[in-house]
C-alpha cells in the first residue's frame, strides 16, 4: 500500500489499496472546509462503510477503477459530487445518505453496478446539470428502492 495522508486538500488519500475496509471514519475538524473526502485510486474489493464526511470539496468519496467494492451506510454532505467511482464493475452502493451540489453517485463505464436504498438530495444553486445517480455507459445496472 502506498499512502499519502498528508496531502493538502484531502481528508484521506491512498493509492493502490486492495481488499481493505474503511469503517467509521469522520473528518478531522482542523481540515479546510474546501477539502476533499476519501481519495482511493486503482483499488479493488474495497469496503467503505459507516463513514461521516462533511466537506465542501469536489467529492466525498473518489475511487475510480475500483471494481468489486461496497459503499454502504455512509453520510456524505457538502461536496460537489457525493461518490465518484467510474470504471467500477460489480460495485454496490447501498443505504448511503448523500447531500451534494451536482451528482449524488457517479458510476460511469461500469459493469453490473447495484444501487439500492440510497437517499440523495441535490441542492444545486447553479445551472449545472444534476442527477441523483449518474450512470452512463454501464451494463446490467440494478437500481432498487
Amino acid at each position: 500500500m502506498k499512502a499519502k495522508t498528508t496531502s493538502p486538500g484531502f481528508f484521506l488519500r491512498i493509492f493502490l489499496l486492495l481488499y481493505s475496509t474503511l469503517n467509521f471514519l469522520s473528518a478531522n475538524p482542523n481540515l479546510s472546509l474546501n477539502a476533499n473526502g476519501i481519495h482511493l485510486n486503482n483499488s479493488t474489493d474495497l469496503v467503505i462503510t459507516n463513514n461521516a464526511i462533511s466537506l465542501a470539496g469536489d467529492y466525498g468519496i473518489y475511487s475510480p477503477h475500483s471494481p468489486n467494492s461496497l459503499i454502504d451506510n455512509n453520510s456524505i454532505s457538502g461536496s460537489f459530487d457525493g461518490v465518484y467511482m467510474t470504471d467500477c464493475s460489480h460495485c454496490v452502493f447501498v443505504s448511503n445518505e448523500i447531500e451534494s451540489e451536482r451528482h449524488g453517485i457517479v458510476s460511469r463505464s461500469s459493469e453490473s453496478p447495484i444501487f439500492e436504498s440510497n437517499v440523495i438530495d441535490i441542492y444545486s444553486e447553479s445551472n449545472v446539470a444534476s442527477r441523483g445517480i449518474y450512470n452512463t455507459e454501464s451494463t446490467n445496472t440494478y437500481i432498487g428502492d
